[in-house]
């Protein structure tokens, strides 16, 4: 993982005492910190900590996938849109808006925090239930 990849705020994998440990990026990155950090795979678990809700199968290229979709307002109060997402054949997740073509795979959590970030302007609200 390149520290280019990574904004404050972003969920990874730390190196500790213990092993891994999800933990939140709250400095910018050096060459040496960029090695104690491993990306957290995007799993079902994850997308419903970020507020996505299992909607229904989808069939596409020959096969069902289970769909996944987040509804947000914009930060000013706007319009309201939602952001799809379904497991491809690869084990990432591919995003959709508006039911088109895939716009972007997705492996990640830190990846799916920069796309939403890229897309809306704010930040994915986590709330993480273990």
């Amino acid at each position: 993982m390149k520290k280019e990849d990574l904004r404050i705020g972003n969920f990874v994998n730390v190196f500790d005492d213990v092993g891994l440990s999800p933990s939140l990026v709250v400095a910018p990155l050096t060459d040496m910190s960029a090695s104690w950090y491993e990306p957290i795979i995007l799993t079902e678990n994850w997308l419903c900590w970020m507020g996505f809700e299992l909607m229904d199968k989808l069939y596409w290229e020959d096969e069902y996938r289970w769909m996944y979709r987040l509804s947000y307002n914009n930060e000013s109060g706007g319009y309201a849109s939602e952001i799809d997402f379904a497991l491809d054949k690869d084990g990432t997740y591919c995003t959709y808006l508006h039911e088109g073509e895939c716009l972007k795979h997705v492996k990640y959590v830190h990846q799916m925090q920069n796309l939403f970030h890229s897309l809306t302007g704010c930040e994915i609200k986590v709330t993480i239930n273990v």
